[in-house]
């Protein structure tokens, strides 16, 4: 008879076992995101301060660049794969994570290789706009889906109502930030384009989504960890 309960329970502490990679896997992706991030705000922040401000520029927008593809590449990517291995998944969130996870990765890769270029001193002056342009656009498009992703994990992990009331509201939050940074960046990379201070616009709008998208990682990632503490 004990043999007949053992295999059920080995099954479900392997499934269980596989929710806690994937949820682990989604703070350390925003994790990721937020030390991107970071880096990329104190790039502009000493360029804005007048030091090398071109260069540090194009390294900053490579740094946000990455920071957009940790979070689409990498935890959109593996929450995917928890979607395809949970039974009578919600098909339509499964194809708004994965379009969430298009735009931030090709957004991100936009963006490292518009740094890349505007490094290399090819034509930096339109370049940099664009990258702010298009990281305000992914920001605005992607905005909320990888927190609402997040939930998904916590929701799946923790079975205490409060953790998950406090990553929804966490979720909501940083959705509607999203899209005013990205909105505003936009606005700034369209301003820059036009030939109106593009250097100090463009580190302005870069500091501006990195900023944003530091506090949303860090946020994220700090809830999930203190629920997988527990």
């Amino acid at each position: 008879m004990a043999g007949e309960h053992a295999y059920p329970e080995e099954m479900h502490r392997e499934e269980r076992g596989r929710e806690e990679t994937g949820a682990r896997a989604a703070a350390g992706g925003s994790s990721g995101q937020a030390i991107a991030a970071s880096g990329a705000v104190a790039l502009t922040i000493i360029g804005l301060a007048g030091g090398a401000p071109a260069i540090l520029l194009s390294i900053a927008i490579i740094a946000m660049g990455a920071a957009f593809l940790f979070e689409g590449g990498g935890v959109a990517a593996r929450f995917a794969e928890m979607y395809e291995e949970r039974p009578g998944a919600d098909r339509a969130s499964e194809t708004e994570a994965g379009g969430g996870a298009t735009v931030e990765f090709l957004g991100g890769s936009a963006g490292v290789v518009l740094g890349i270029l505007s490094l290399l001193n090819v034509y930096p002056e339109i370049l940099a706009p664009i990258a702010v342009i298009a990281f305000g656009g992914t920001m605005v498009m992607g905005s909320g889906i990888t927190a609402r992703l997040n939930l998904l994990a916590a929701s799946r992990f923790s079975r205490q109502g409060s953790d998950q009331a406090m990553l929804r509201e966490a979720a909501n939050a940083t959705a509607g930030v999203d899209v005013m940074a990205g909105l505003g960046a936009i606005t700034l990379g369209i301003i820059s384009l036009v030939g109106v201070a593009p250097l100090i616009l463009s580190l302005v709008g870069v500091l501006t989504v990195g900023f944003v998208a530091m506090l949303s990682g860090g946020v994220m990632g700090a809830w999930l960890m203190r629920i997988f503490r527990r």
